[in-house]
C-alpha cells in the first residue's frame, strides 16, 4: 500500500518493502549495520524517513540519509 500525497508510505503485507522503493543509502545502512534484517515499512515526510525493521527496531533518517534515531 503506497500513498504518495503529502507523505510517502509503503507497508508490504508479505513482510518486506520492495527494495526498489527504498533509497539506496538506507538499504546500504541496513545491510551494513543490521545484516539479514528486512525493511517491513518505510515512511517519508517533509523532515525525515522512518524505517521499521522485521526485528521491531525503528530507524529514523534525516533527508540526507543520516541516521538520527533508533527506537525499539
Amino acid at each position: 500500500l503506497c500513498d504518495r500525497r503529502q507523505r510517502q508510505m509503503c507497508k508490504e503485507t508479505d513482510g518486506e518493502v520492495p527494495a526498489a522503493i527504498v533509497p539506496q543509502q538506507i538499504r546500504d545502512y541496513v545491510a551494513k549495520n543490521f545484516a539479514g534484517r528486512k525493511i517491513v515499512s518505510i515512511d517519508r515526510d517533509k523532515r525525515d524517513w522512518e524505517v521499521k525493521l522485521d526485528n521491531g527496531l525503528d530507524l529514523k533518517f534525516d533527508l540526507q540519509f543520516r541516521l538520527i534515531e533508533i527506537d525499539d
